[in-house]
């Protein structure tokens, strides 16, 4: 055969495994010209040189995919932590999954909503854009509250007038604002320096907020007497299917502290704001006191009857 240029063979662009090159053995020293099988070649790159030695890709020149068969696994150092495929599983052995610390732009889990499982999985976490759901008992699914609350940590003084006041002024106007959906909700507020006259008053759940509450359902127990102390005291309860309480919490009486638990349920039909409030029967500078808090959480949205294994 004629000398040829490399430049001046045939193409060949589908080799074979068995295929053979040629190479240069021990060029800085003994040069000779020897053949190799294509396979030899490969798998001479397909390891390391040393262990930890080579890196797949550079910072600057990088892997566009990554293709791996069914049951393929990812092997850190021997088998320390695996990451092992199986049929629409990803399987973490052998250590922990650490999170990075979150950041002002970046949660460190971020969950996208779906469609719950027909069947919920024993361990399994959910989210269909409605509520958090998990599963301790399979097929038993249940709720993982998301709390919204408010609580205070300095006392507020009200305006002496028998006008619905926000009873939370931090954040301002202790307002808070909700999607449509179904809530659970419960509070205690404790008031001093009421009228002697009457120190009772109506509570209120959406005040001046803006969102449409479609059903409710709440109770009311409260007392009109001193922290802690005895004698001479009133209380009452009161259950509601309004926003407000149609009569005071509890009967008139001459105390000037009064104290009562909030608790029940309603659906909002229109997004819009909630601004828990209390009417004074008499009017007076009463004072909201430390400790005072609110809070609810959505379990549903506007028509959920039901979550879990009821039959």
């Amino acid at each position: 055969m004629a000398d040829t240029k490399l430049s001046g063979l045939t193409a060949n662009t589908a080799p074979l495994s068995t295929d053979i090159t040629v190479i240069v053995d021990d060029p800085a020293g003994t040069p000779l010209s020897q053949k190799i099988a294509l396979s030899d070649l490969m798998a001479l790159f397909a390891n390391p040189v040393s262990d930890d030695g080579d890196s797949l890709g550079t910072t600057a020149l990088k892997w566009a995919d990554l293709f791996l068969a069914s049951g393929g696994v990812i092997n850190f150092n021997n088998g320390n932590v695996t990451l092992t495929h199986s049929a629409a599983n990803l399987t973490l052995s052998g250590g922990n999954l650490n999170l990075a610390t979150g950041t002002t732009t970046l949660a460190p889990l971020k969950f996208a909503a779906g469609t719950n499982l027909t069947t919920a999985e024993d361990g399994a976490i959910e989210m269909d854009g409605n509520c958090f759901y998990g599963c301790t008992d399979a097929g038993n699914r249940g709720i993982i509250p998301v709390q919204h609350m408010i609580r205070s940590n300095a006392t507020r003084t009200f305006t002496s007038n028998t006008s619905q006041q926000a009873i939370w002024n931090s954040p301002t106007n202790g307002t808070l604002t909700l999607e449509t959906g179904t809530y659970l909700f419960e509070g205690l507020i404790a008031m001093t320096s009421m009228s002697g006259t009457s120190g009772n008053g109506k509570f209120s759940i959406i005040g001046a907020g803006t969102a449409t509450i479609g059903d409710i359902l709440w109770h009311a127990n409260g007392v009109d007497n001193p922290a802690e102390a005895a004698g001479s005291n009133q209380g009452g309860g009161w259950h509601s299917i309004a926003t407000q309480t149609a009569v005071n919490i509890v009967p008139a009486f001459n105390q000037t502290e009064m104290c009562f638990f909030v608790k029940g349920t309603f659906t909002v039909t229109g997004a819009g704001t909630i601004i828990p409030s209390f009417a004074q029967t008499t009017a007076a500078a009463a004072v909201v006191s430390v400790g005072s808090y609110f809070q609810c959480n959505r379990i549903g949205d506007a028509s959920v009857v039901s979550v879990g294994q009821w039959t």
